[in-house]
C-alpha cells in the first residue's frame, strides 16, 4: 500500500502532491507523540519517497511542522537540513532527529547561514563545536561562544 501511495504522489499533479504531503505532514505532527511505530514509519517513508519531487514551499511546510517531531526519520531530517537555509533552519536549530554525524557533515560542508543555525542548537557535541569554531564566521563563533549547551574545548573557545 505504501508503494502505491508513493507512486500516486509522484505521478499526480503538483497540486495533488501538495495536498497529499500537507495532509500526511499534518497527521504526522499531530500523531507522532502517540508512538504508533507502524504509522510513524509509513509517514516517514511516504515523505522520503516524494521529497525530491516537492517544490520549496512544500519542503518549507514539512520543515516547519516536523522540526520538533522527534519521530521524524534521520534520513528525512538530513535531507531537510541540507536544503536552502530558509527550508533547513528549523531543523538545524531544533530537530532532535538529526544525528551527530549529520550535524558534523553539515558543519563541514554547508553555508555560514547553516552554521549559524547549528550554533543555536540546544546541545552541540565537541566535534561539531570544533568544526563550527574552525569554519564559522565571526557571527557563528560569537553565537557558539554564547551557547551554554555547546561542548567547547578550552582550545576551541580561544578561537571564538
Amino acid at each position: 500500500m505504501l508503494d502505491t501511495l508513493i507512486e500516486l504522489a509522484k505521478d499526480s499533479s503538483s497540486t495533488k502532491r501538495h495536498q497529499l504531503v500537507d495532509h500526511v505532514t499534518e497527521l504526522f505532527a499531530a500523531r507522532a507523540h502517540k508512538n504508533r511505530a507502524e504509522e510513524i514509519a509509513t509517514f516517514n517513508e511516504l515523505l522520503e519517497g516524494v521529497f525530491d519531487t516537492l517544490d520549496d514551499s512544500a519542503k518549507q511546510k514539512i520543515s516547519e511542522r516536523l522540526s520538533n517531531v522527534t519521530a521524524t526519520s534521520a534520513n528525512l531530517a538530513f535531507k531537510l537540513a541540507k536544503e536552502d537555509l530558509s527550508i533547513a533552519q528549523p531543523f538545524l536549530e531544533r530537530s532532535q532527529a538529526l544525528k551527530d554525524a549529520h550535524l558534523l557533515e553539515i558543519a563541514s560542508t554547508q553555508s555560514q547561514g547553516h552554521l549559524l543555525a547549528l550554533s543555536k542548537r540546544e546541545h552541540l557535541d565537541a566535534k561539531v563545536s570544533k568544526k563550527l569554531a574552525e569554519r564559522g564566521s565571526k557571527e557563528v563563533r560569537k553565537s557558539l561562544a554564547s551557547n551554554l549547551g555547546a561542548d567547547i574545548s578550552p582550545e576551541d573557545l580561544e578561537k571564538v
